[in-house]
């Protein structure tokens, strides 16, 4: 398994993987199907292309992506000190494996080459149980759980917050 920061080149793949996630795991992410599928594949390369405080890496079995995470850290001053962990998803066929650990292990560890960030966040929502144990199990805690926070095709999930402390 390599794991390594998603390049222009990878577009394809990942547009295919990401809109594999929202249509088969409505309730895991914000975003929804229909409105990600008439995104072009130059608008990810667009998305791909590096940039200082954000990064997705891609987990690739036989060169074959299976499963990605992003991070994005905001640039105002009084916001800076903390990123985002989004949009982690897996492929089916790849669950199970640790190739979800795997890629918050490396988002973590190159988190830390950040000056002066101190805590990663995300949202979670709490039918995704694997997930939240996954988060939990390399030291996310959880601060919050907004109720009813996501409702897809009539269905409703909480959202559990979590912050990981670098």
């Amino acid at each position: 398994m390599e794991i390594r920061v998603l390049e222009v080149s990878d577009a394809e793949g990942c547009r295919e993987l990401r809109g594999e996630a929202l249509l088969t795991e409505p309730l895991a992410f914000g975003s929804d199907y229909e409105s990600y599928k008439t995104r072009t594949v130059e608008e990810i390369r667009n998305q791909l292309t590096p940039k200082e405080n954000v990064f997705t890496l891609g987990a690739f079995d036989d060169d074959r992506l299976v499963g990605m995470i992003n991070f994005s850290r905001p640039q105002s001053p009084k916001f800076c000190h903390g990123a985002d962990l989004n949009a982690m998803y897996v492929t089916s066929s790849a669950r199970g494996k640790g190739v979800g650990k795997l890629l918050v292990e490396a988002l973590l560890e190159r988190a830390r080459s950040y000056e002066g960030l101190s805590k990663i966040s995300l949202t979670v929502a709490t039918t995704q149980v694997a997930a939240v144990q996954l988060y939990r199990s390399v030291g996310f805690e959880t601060w919050g759980v907004q109720k009813d926070g996501l409702r897809a095709d009539g269905v409703s999930a909480d959202l559990e917050h979590m912050t990981y402390c670098l």
